[in-house]
């Protein structure tokens, strides 16, 4: 698990766990593998991992950092000072509430004709709740219908076609999210749709985890 590997060398830059290693070792594979920690003591080599990973280590700060969109999802045990906003010792993570907007246009379904609209923002905020990540990367996707379950599976893709999340709701779900539909879909209908997902606003906190 990387949660269980990763840590952060001295530059709070995320890398390998340091560990000591037996005195016997070779010297010919320390000088490829180990190095040396901030003790002297051998270690694994601090290698550089990329930045989804530093999700998944808990950091150790004594002066927390500003929460921004950076650093969003990094979780940080803090160890300085007890003060107004910080105790020693609890663990807080950066979180942010994100309002989207959105222009989006959808085409008629490729069976019964169905046409889908919503509302600006009615798009962008549901993808939002359902999907993790930046979902201002979404520009097209497709819902297909399931008429045994009364569902739309939502399928969001990039400007190169990754898919960038999924989910499945109800069609009532999508009403009260401001969806409409015209027509009477049928199974396997698929609605694509082209949209422009922008941040409307953005506000970023540290939130201390309760054990």
């Amino acid at each position: 698990m990387p949660g269980e590997i990763f840590t952060k060398d001295t530059n709070n830059n995320a890398a390998v766990r340091t560990v000591s290693v037996s005195a016997g070792a070779p010297e010919s594979n320390k000088a490829d593998i180990f190095t040396k920690d901030a003790n002297g003591n051998t270690a694994v080599r601090v290698i550089a991992v990329d930045s989804a990973e530093e999700k998944n280590v808990i950091i150790v700060s004594k002066a927390m950092p500003t929460a921004d969109a950076d650093i969003m999802g990094q979780v940080h045990i803090y160890t300085g000072a007890t003060g107004a906003t910080f105790t020693r010792g609890y663990i807080y993570e950066c979180v942010g509430t994100i309002v989207y907007t959105d222009t989006v246009s959808f085409e008629p379904a490729t069976v019964s004709g169905t046409v889908v609209t919503a509302s600006a923002g009615s798009l962008s905020n549901l993808a939002a709740q359902y999907i993790s990540g930046d979902v201002s990367s979404i520009v097209s996707g497709t819902m297909t219908f399931d008429e045994a379950g009364d569902l739309w599976r939502f399928t969001g893709k990039d400007a190169n076609g990754n898919t960038v999340g999924t989910f499945q709701l109800y069609t009532e779900d999508y009403r009260d999210a401001g969806f409409t539909f015209t027509g009477t879909p049928e199974n396997g209908d698929v609605v694509a749709f082209t949209c422009d997902i922008e941040v409307a606003s953005a506000t970023y906190a540290w939130e201390r985890l309760e054990p």
